[in-house]
């Protein structure tokens, strides 16, 4: 799972949080985003605002 998260990063910059959900396989946008959380301390969302 951790690869997937990793390509979620790069797929954010492009992409909205339930599109690169359902690209990288996850079944809903709030797994996603839970496992998101859980590996990198942040959700997607406040990711986006870090790197903008």
């Amino acid at each position: 799972m951790g690869k997937r998260l990793e390509q979620a990063k790069a797929l954010l910059s492009s992409e909205n949080i339930a599109v690169v959900a359902h690209e990288l396989g996850f079944n809903d946008q709030s797994h996603f985003t839970r496992a998101f959380k859980n590996h990198f301390g942040l959700t997607p969302g406040q990711f986006l605002k870090q790197t903008n």
